[in-house]
């Protein structure tokens, strides 16, 4: 693919560098690797890239790298077809293909970063990316994706009010097996609310991370 200057620009990261980054280091080989991933990331892309991302979590008094919780999970979970529901800068998403077949992930804002981040570290041949217009369109995506392709594994980590993950979890509970993040968090307490509802039989709490499996 022919990426001009003007398709690479990314706002706050210096054009010289996203110059250097595309299309010359995209590969096209899955270098996310066993470890370090977080660091290469930051290197790469910039620290701005970790706000709000799962893999590494920010509290008031100290920084928690969740990359290695995440990787257990999604290594023994060894999803076929996963779905992510809020994508970001598509940190994490990069982190879940690594371990999936496929991944589907689902945003209401396109963030171009994203695409780069995928292509760098070569998984973005494992993703697609689909932004919704809203709360109907997004359900309406995924029982057609259900319907037709079936997803094994999700993943939560968009809206953070009671409502709002109660409804991303409505969209995708019919794959038996969903991550959700931000759970336990003072600022986010509608996550927690909705998560301590599911049945304590089926849920596994990690803060800042819950698992849900139906039994």
């Amino acid at each position: 693919m022919d990426l001009g200057v003007k398709q690479m620009e990314v706002p706050g990261y210096p054009q010289e560098r996203i110059l250097h980054l595309y299309p010359d280091e995209k590969t096209g080989i899955d270098i996310v690797g066993d470890e370090g991933y977080v660091e290469k990331v930051a290197e790469q892309f910039g620290k701005r890239c970790m706000r709000g991302t799962a893999v590494r979590f920010c509290g008031r008094n100290r920084t928690i790298n969740c990359e290695p919780f995440l990787r257990r999970v999604f290594n023994r979970s060894a999803p076929q077809r996963a779905v992510e529901i809020g994508t970001l800068y598509g940190v994490t998403t990069a982190l879940l293909a690594h371990y999936s077949e496929s991944v589907v992930t689902i945003d209401i804002a396109y963030q171009q970063t994203a695409s780069y981040l995928w292509g760098y570290f070569g998984v973005q041949p494992k993703i697609k990316y689909v932004i919704v217009k809203n709360d109907e369109d997004k359900k309406l995506f995924c029982d057609e994706l259900f319907d037709e392709y079936g997803f094994d594994f999700a993943f939560i980590d968009a809206q953070h009010t009671f409502d709002g993950v109660r409804f991303d979890f409505e969209c995708v509970k019919r794959c038996g097996r969903v991550l959700f993040h931000d759970y336990g968090l003072t600022n986010h307490t509608g996550v927690t609310e909705f998560i301590d509802t599911l049945p304590q039989n089926e849920t596994t709490k990690m803060k800042p991370f819950a698992y849900w499996q139906r039994q």
